[in-house]
């Protein structure tokens, strides 16, 4: 006769090594704030210090900020996945070959 073990015996009895970790992690940043002509002309305004509101503004903002993640994830060996717009990113499991990367419009992802 057996007697039924439980899940933490068992855990604590023949399990020897337990990794978890962060597969994968998405950034999206959400200001209510900026979801409005008002908000975002206020934003280049007083924030940024434009003399006026421009989309041209944004694209500066945008490249600094792609360039500043990918320095980072190259310096810090963090393999780097971009997705197109198109592309589902959820459930892809391995960066594609470099050769192949898309190159644009892209959201980075770091995988």
């Amino acid at each position: 006769m057996s007697v039924p073990h439980s899940v933490a015996t068992i855990m604590d009895q023949k399990v020897t090594l337990d990794i978890e970790s962060i597969d994968r992690m998405y950034l999206n940043v959400y200001v209510p704030h900026l979801q409005t002509p008002e908000g975002v002309a206020h934003f280049f305004r007083a924030h940024r210090g434009a003399t006026f509101a421009s989309s041209a503004l944004m694209e500066p903002m945008t490249s600094a900020f792609i360039a500043a993640l990918e320095r980072f994830a190259r310096t810090q060996r963090i393999p780097l996945l971009t997705f197109t717009m198109s592309m589902p990113s959820i459930g892809t499991s391995a960066p594609s070959s470099s050769s192949s990367a898309p190159t644009s419009p892209t959201t980075p992802s770091c995988a």
